[in-house]
């Protein structure tokens, strides 16, 4: 036969149904021939798949399918690849007889094999063709271990021990962050310890960000998230008297609500008990009973000595 299909591997993503059927189309001389295996989409955990125990596969000229035994997730991939053995088994007898098909067969193993390595090296790192001809062999294993794969300035392979400080220079201090363990030590390093040097985070103080800061805005709960009041509002929340029932630094605006007010009341006839009274009716009730003669104060006929 013609080997045309240069393709050698495929995959398809599991129904979570056990004897799940994935076809394949290119050729491969034995089952034995083929590589199965699964990858866990979210982890890139693979694992290969036994034959008999875990898949069986068909096999032809033009392609075939592999059956899985279990059930595969639908969060996994399968995946089959050709990984046709590199051996030769035909062997032609000087006077012998001439099966072409054999030599055919043969043949088209020799293209199975190209058309196999071919993919694998496509999956290596390669220098781009226009790159001049470069010594990328490996340090040897003693040289490498521990150590960091890097490039050197004429683009060939080399190993370094650290970073060059040229490329990344980290401080003292940040040397101190980098080599934490997890967030929680970080946090310390940063001096940055939730509840100790930061406030944590709260549903309500999202309420008091979104909050208006419009001019004269009182901030207060209503008992399930914090709001803005203004005002007569803010006045009831914070339990404050209306202005109407306040005496005012000047005196401009009295008390009423109650019934009791700023009294301006010369003769103090109410004799009330909480109502404060005014300059002039102190001035006005005190002359009313007291007379002024020169120095001499009398109050019901009696005089009043100022000591």
């Amino acid at each position: 036969m013609t080997v045309s299909n240069q393709t050698a591997r495929t995959s398809a993503t599991g129904t979570a149904a056990a004897g799940q059927e994935i076809a394949y189309s290119f050729p491969a001389n034995a089952s034995s021939d083929l590589v199965v295996m699964t990858r866990v989409t979210a982890t890139g955990v693979e694992a290969t798949l036994t034959l008999t125990t875990d898949y069986t596969a068909t096999v032809s000229d033009t392609g075939g399918t592999v059956t899985l035994v279990a059930a595969l997730a639908a969060t996994s991939t399968c995946h089959i690849i050709r990984d046709t053995p590199n051996t030769q088994a035909l062997d032609l007898v000087s006077g012998g007889s001439f099966d072409a098909e054999n030599v055919e067969e043969a043949l088209d193993k020799v293209t199975r094999l190209a058309t196999d390595n071919a993919d694998k090296i496509s999956r290596c790192i390669q220098m781009p063709e226009t790159d001049a001809a470069l010594d990328m062999e490996l340090d040897n294993s003693v040289d490498r271990a521990s150590n960091f794969l890097a490039f050197a300035a004429d683009g060939t392979l080399t190993v370094v021990s650290e970073v060059a400080p040229s490329t990344a220079t980290i401080s003292a201090y940040g040397a101190t962050l980098v080599d934490d363990a997890n967030a929680t030590a970080a946090r310390a390093t940063l001096e940055a310890v939730i509840g100790t040097d930061v406030q944590a985070w709260d549903t309500q103080l999202d309420d008091i960000a979104a909050l208006a800061v419009t001019d004269g805005n009182v901030i207060v709960g209503d008992g399930t998230n914090w709001v803005v009041e203004s005002g007569a509002t803010a006045r009831t929340s914070l339990g404050a008297a209306a202005d109407a029932d306040v005496v005012k630094k000047d005196a401009s605006v009295a008390y009423t609500s109650t019934g009791v007010g700023f009294r301006d009341q010369d003769d103090m006839l109410s004799n009330d008990a909480t109502a404060p009274p005014s300059q002039q009716s102190v001035v006005a009730f005190v002359y009313s009973i007291v007379s002024y003669d020169g120095d001499v104060l009398t109050y019901d006929g009696d005089v009043l000595t100022y000591i």
